[in-house]
């Protein structure tokens, strides 16, 4: 969940889900159920409804001061007071751009006292292309940036216990 648009939300869900499912494999037990949120302010009661049924969020925020704002209005006012558990996301963070931003955003994160995930997810092309394909990252082709992509989503789907039992 964000109210920020473009923040990787849909990205986010879909590729954890596959990892999750492909970590836990085709049988009729689920213990994890993903919901995509809309980014807008607008749909605030479509956010409302997703997060009443939640058991806990992860908050999606890539690594730019312009998504500062609107997550922590996004945390602050619509998820802690509903006392739900949560934890942000860096997401689409990419390498090359060196470590200024990645490191402000993660000040920032720790300096609001928000629960942050040790996994970041890096920005790939192939994320962009996959969903105009309808592909997930389960379905990428093999190959090196291929398989890093698909290691961001299983490392943080590993790390907050998706595909098995916590």
């Amino acid at each position: 969940a964000n109210q920020k648009g473009g923040v990787g939300k849909t990205t986010t869900t879909v590729n954890l889900a596959a990892v999750a499912h492909d970590v836990l494999g085709d049988n009729d037990e689920r213990q994890h159920i993903f919901i995509d949120t809309p980014g807008s302010l607008e749909n605030e009661h479509i956010l409302a409804a997703a997060l009443d049924i939640a058991d806990d969020v992860l908050v999606p925020m890539p690594p730019e001061p312009l998504a500062f704002d609107p997550t922590a209005r996004t945390i602050e006012r619509v998820i802690v007071p509903r006392s739900l558990p949560y934890t942000v996301v860096i997401n689409a963070w990419d390498p090359r751009d060196g470590r200024a931003d990645l490191d402000d955003t993660i000040a920032y994160i720790d300096a609001k006292g928000w629960p942050r995930a040790k996994t970041v997810i890096r920005r790939y092309k192939i994320h962009t292309r996959a969903a105009a394909e309808g592909k997930v990252v389960t379905q990428y082709a093999d190959n090196g940036t291929t398989l890093r992509a698909r290691q961001d989503y299983l490392r943080l789907a590993l790390e907050r216990g998706y595909g098995g039992r916590r």
